[in-house]
């Protein structure tokens, strides 16, 4: 993992089953090729907390973040997500999980933990 330009440290715990990625600030690391490298080294991905910075979008049938530096888009659940309408077309700071990946790909939403502005 160490080898993704981006990522600044790579702790594995293999006794808790799970290992910590410390991401460069301002990297372009997608999510997608990180479960990728996961499943070459034979693992099975799980759940990922994250903090990420993006654009909260408000104008579709759902709550979406656009993700800073990658540009991708996930769709937000979870109860802070009413937190977020101050927030429209701001860029913010949240803390949330993208769900375990199922087959080869994986769901692009974000289960909203709490959302903060940017500094």
């Amino acid at each position: 993992m160490k080898k993704i330009s981006g990522i600044e440290n790579v702790e594995p715990r293999l006794n808790e089953g799970k290992t910590i990625i410390k991401l460069k600030a301002g990297n372009q690391v997608r999510f997608d090729d990180l479960v990728k490298v996961v499943r070459d080294k034979a693992f099975t991905p799980k759940e990922a907390r994250i903090t990420v910075q993006g654009e909260f979008l408000s104008g579709g049938a759902k709550p979406q973040l656009k993700l800073s530096g990658t540009n991708e888009v996930y769709d937000l659940t979870g109860p802070a997500v009413a937190e977020l309408k101050k927030f429209a077309g701001k860029t913010v700071l949240i803390d949330g999980v993208i769900p375990a990946p199922k087959d080869k790909a994986y769901l692009k939403v974000i289960q909203l933990k709490s959302v903060r502005p940017t500094p």
